[in-house]
């Protein structure tokens, strides 16, 4: 489990960082995105074991309800 890849969706840069910093305290490798966009491209291109999304950006929740219709 150590080393997995986690995603960090959220359009405020501090967060975004700060989020990432607790996964990597947690063994994680985090990947962030701005938007559901770029969260879908990083989705696209990368195998993840857990996604932290703040549900209120826009296209965001759209685009996560995309991916989990396509899993």
């Amino acid at each position: 489990m150590f080393g997995d890849k986690v995603l960090i969706i959220d359009e405020n840069s501090i967060n975004r960082r700060l989020a990432a910093l607790l996964c990597e305290r947690l063994g994680f490798s985090p990947l962030s995105a701005a938007n559901g966009q770029e969260a879908l491209h990083k989705l696209s291109t990368n195998r993840v074991a857990a996604v932290f999304v703040d549900m209120g950006i826009p296209q965001t929740s759209e685009s996560i309800r995309l991916v989990h219709d396509l899993s």
